[in-house]
């Protein structure tokens, strides 16, 4: 009988997602296609998205920034908020992507190394390289 609640666990843990870090998509993984741009995620059941600048379109030439939204930390190595999106500079004008995935918009900076808090400690910023503008989600 004690192996039932094992069995139980082991039958639900496929669908228990576990925390992934992600990081802005390479400007060579964003494809144009049915008006939008898109790239695939680190999690499987997660994408980015994005509309290009009122003026905008063509290809994408470089990764400019991304901007977190703190709401909370729990401590310096531990920010707790929401993710603006990736900022990539177009042929003609920017793209911002956005983060599609996860159970909750509320996403993790941990550790923020490639962040810089901007207008106080509210708005983060990250222009180093898309790799180290990384967060966490569950």
């Amino acid at each position: 009988m004690r192996t039932l609640p094992a069995l139980a666990i082991l039958l639900l843990a496929p669908t228990v997602h576990a925390r992934v870090t992600e990081h802005c998509p390479s400007p060579n993984d964003i494809i144009f296609a049915d008006e939008k741009y898109r790239a695939h995620a680190q999690r499987a059941d997660a994408t980015w998205s994005g509309i290009p600048s009122a003026a905008g379109g063509g290809h994408v030439r470089e990764f400019i920034d991304a901007e977190f939204h703190a709401v909370r930390a729990t401590n310096p190595s531990m920010i707790f908020g929401f993710f603006e999106g990736c900022r990539y500079r177009l042929t003609s004008g920017t793209l911002v992507m956005k983060y599609n995935g996860g159970a909750t918009p509320l996403k993790v900076l941990v550790p923020p190394h490639g962040w810089s808090a901007r207008k106080g400690d509210w708005l983060y910023r990250c222009s180093r390289n898309r790799e180290g503008c990384s967060f966490t989600t569950d």
